[in-house]
């Protein structure tokens, strides 16, 4: 028998654990003690004000602290109950617009950080790491695996059933009916009834909290809890973190995919769907009845509306209404991004690469004046990239500069005529044959850096004009990447049997 059992859990007594597994504060202390430690220019009366507590701006009452260090809350100090609030001069003068009622601000330079200064001091560390077994109640009509370990402060119901090698506590209380996996870890986290969670998965750790203080990042205590709600699966390998001061919420019937990756505050509520591998940021809320496909990333501080669809894969970067459907990154409705996704394929069809063999059916140039070795890319008659190894082997490099071989600008010249002239034909189709395409003129040339043996020169022409048979190109050759030349060209498709004049 597991020497952990102690009595059965009554069912009145459930209802008064989650107060048993909060974190304590250190509290009341004077608000005039607090304003100096963290260096904070106080605008009000202290008046001996005393604080019992640090809340988010939202639950904060009469008798605690709050902050602002996010200028989309700064509304919100028309409603909060706090009586005080952490915040930077910027946003104070924004906030002079809103009834403020008796607030006593504390200016700072980095509220974040002076937040987390005095929330230290309400909570302190040795608190918070406080291991000694003193509380530890297991319904007997549990089943609960003699490896598994405990530390202080654990509530576990009836007919819940441990697996092995599982970490529990501290500050855990954990519903009837629930199963636990395998090598779970559970920490500062309140269950409900008829719960499952799987091997692997890490609940109740601390969230990716620091604070810059110029120097060093300083670790941001994690105080709140995780609550899951009845009926709630989760996953293999699943991470979800203790909220920071509020807690990280997954409400009733939420059903969540294998390595999942929830951060603090986070709330998702009822029977909401999450595929593996999503990550939520910190302070989100998800609504109820989302529907979120795999590899999915939610921004922090944002909110999702009910029945809303976010397609595999998707970047969430904005607030998203109740009821859309959202894919791609950034993430967009779904309409929107099923015409980006024609277009996009559209553009991968007519993008195609022509071989050296199909530019000797296409030109009349011939060894040792044919001068691209393919075209790596053409898209419609608009743009090419010709493609020119230039080897020792050239014939022109000997009589070109032998002793400093050198390409000689003009054949640079011809290469890009040559690419445009194949971009021309290859816009023609079937019509091109019996054609030729002839250079007429050259404009704006300009030679940057010198092309020697072993350089890749890609030859890059994009359509200027095109009027009737005559086409114009501005032409750009690189190697790796920076200009060594460019003109303008203009060309002319006629029949081969064209005589002059």
């Amino acid at each position: 028998m597991n020497p952990y059992l102690k009595f059965q859990l009554k069912k009145k007594t459930r209802v008064n654990l989650l107060d048993k597994i909060i974190s304590k504060p250190k509290g009341p202390i004077c608000l005039s003690d607090l304003s100096p430690l963290a260096n904070l220019e106080v605008i009000g009366n202290l008046k001996k004000k005393l604080i019992y507590d640090v809340k988010s701006i939202d639950t904060a009452t009469k008798k605690d602290l709050t902050f602002i260090d996010n200028t989309k809350y700064i509304d919100q100090l028309s409603d909060t109950n706090a009586a005080a609030c952490i915040i930077s001069k910027k946003n104070f003068k924004k906030s002079l617009g809103n009834n403020l009622g008796n607030i006593i601000f504390l200016i700072s330079d980095n509220p974040y950080l002076s937040y987390s200064i005095i929330l230290s001091i309400f909570y302190p560390s040795e608190d918070l790491k406080n291991n000694k077994i003193n509380q530890v109640e297991i319904s007997p009509l549990s089943i609960v695996s003699k490896e598994t370990s405990f530390k202080n402060n654990v509530y576990i119901g009836k007919k819940t059933s441990i697996g092995s090698y599982t970490s529990i506590g501290p500050n855990v209380s954990i519903g009837e009916g629930c199963i636990i996996g395998n090598n779970v870890s559970i920490s500062n986290t309140y269950i409900g009834n008829n719960v499952r969670i799987q091997d692997g998965c890490v609940i109740g750790q601390d969230g990716f909290g620091y604070a810059f203080d110029g120097n060093n990042y300083i670790k941001v205590p994690q105080i709140g809890l995780v609550k899951i709600g009845n009926f709630v699966e989760i996953g293999a390998n699943c991470a979800i973190d203790r909220g920071s001061l509020k807690h990280t919420e997954i409400k009733q019937g939420v059903k969540i995919d294998n390595l999942v990756h929830i951060a603090h505050n986070v709330e998702v509520k009822e029977n909401t769907m999450i595929a593996g591998q999503t990550g939520i940021a910190g302070s989100s809320i998800i609504g109820s009845k989302v529907l979120i496909g795999g590899q999915v990333g939610v921004a922090g501080h944002l909110n999702v509306g009910d029945n809303v669809k976010i397609g595999a894969q998707a970047g969430v970067t904005r607030n998203i209404a109740s009821h859309e459907e959202v894919s791609g990154t950034p993430a967009v409705k779904l309409t929107t991004y099923l015409k980006k996704a024609v277009y996009l394929n559209k553009m991968v069809e007519k993008k195609k690469v022509i071989d050296i063999e199909k530019i000797i059916k296409m030109m009349p140039h011939r060894y040792p004046f044919l001068l691209i070795d393919r075209l790596i890319e053409v898209k419609d008659d608009d743009y090419a990239i010709g493609l020119k190894n230039v080897t020792i082997n050239e014939p022109f490099f000997m009589g070109h500069f032998p002793d400093k071989k050198v390409m000689p600008g003009v054949l640079i010249i011809e290469s890009m005529a040559q690419t445009s002239g194949a971009l021309v034909v290859s816009s023609y189709g079937d019509k091109a044959m019996g054609k030729l395409v002839y250079f007429m003129s050259i404009d704006k040339a300009r030679f940057r850096k010198l092309v020697i043996p072993g350089d890749q020169l890609f030859i890059e022409v994009k359509k200027k004009q095109a009027r009737k048979l005559v086409w114009k190109f501005d032409c750009t050759a690189k190697v790796e990447n920076k200009i060594v030349a460019e003109a303008t060209i203009t060309a002319m498709i006629v029949d081969e049997d064209v005589k002059e004049s």
